[in-house]
């Protein structure tokens, strides 16, 4: 009997031993996560198109040990503002998250911490992020009121700006404007996917009694490649995104306008 509750005490003192452990390690995991500096903190900034460094979008985020919560106009926008992690890379600091199509996004973490301040910077394809730590949380009232709520591209190419210009690709049809004096059909690229269209002639100038070129704006969405109209007067029905940006052809229900990026 003795024995027996010797082996009973001693497997007792273990126990007790083991639950000890398990609460300092759960109280060790906790303070970690609290001051990890990275997540469970709103952070404001902007994102960028790694190409030409052109900002695309003001940007909230935060995020926790397992989601990343993240409000942007562009590249990630409604389908992409909750992620949840399923792979984190501590070697390389490569996040792979999942949206709600389960589609993987991969991201390369760096913070920052100097007399400056802090910032966290985060890559994908072709764009990153630059974020400060923010006094306002992501949830409260008023943080996102620069956020629309809309499906966005999220390939960076497919954020179009400056202008472009050209003509049709029919050679009859260039033969009898060019008797006109020449035709020019150019594209100029606005805020919140608006497009202005205009077409320049030196004859429809003159008689037309124009002391500027004519021109029509349009709203338009994104599909893959190809920018989808809006009603218009031109009847432009898709406009089809070539070389990386640069190009671009313009349909209508007669003719198709090639026109290229002049600034």
């Amino acid at each position: 009997m003795k024995t027996t509750s010797l082996i009973l005490g001693i497997l007792a003192s273990v126990g007790m031993i083991a639950a000890l452990i398990a609460g300092l390690t759960s109280i060790l995991q906790s303070c970690q996560k609290q001051t990890d500096p990275i997540k469970n903190k709103t952070r404001a900034g902007e994102i960028y198109r790694t190409s030409d460094n052109k900002k695309l979008s003001e940007v909230k985020l935060k995020i926790s040990n397992d989601a990343m919560f993240v409000f942007s106009n562009a590249i990630f926008g409604a389908d992409n503002d909750t992620l949840l992690l399923t792979h984190f890379d501590a070697k390389d600091t490569l996040c792979t998250y999942k949206n709600k199509s389960n589609d993987l996004l991969r991201f390369y973490c760096q913070y920052k911490k100097s007399e400056k301040g802090e910032t966290l910077a985060i890559g994908g394809d072709d764009f990153y992020i630059l974020s400060k730590a923010s006094a306002q949380d992501i949830f409260s009232p008023g943080s996102l009121s620069f956020y629309r709520n809309r499906s966005v591209p999220r390939n960076p190419v497919m954020y179009l700006d400056g202008a472009y210009e050209g003509e049709a690709e029919n050679q009859l049809l260039n033969m009898w404007f060019s008797a006109m004096g020449g035709i020019k059909f150019k594209l100029v690229f606005l805020d919140d996917f608006k497009v202005r269209f205009y077409v320049k002639s030196i004859a429809m100038d003159l008689f037309g009694g124009r002391n500027r070129p004519a021109y029509e704006e349009a709203d338009y969405r994104v599909e893959g490649n190809r920018l989808i109209m809006g009603k218009n007067k031109s009847k432009a029905k898709g406009i089809e995104v070539k070389n990386n940006g640069k190009t671009l052809v313009l349909s209508t229900d007669k003719i198709s306008i090639v026109m290229h990026k002049i600034y």
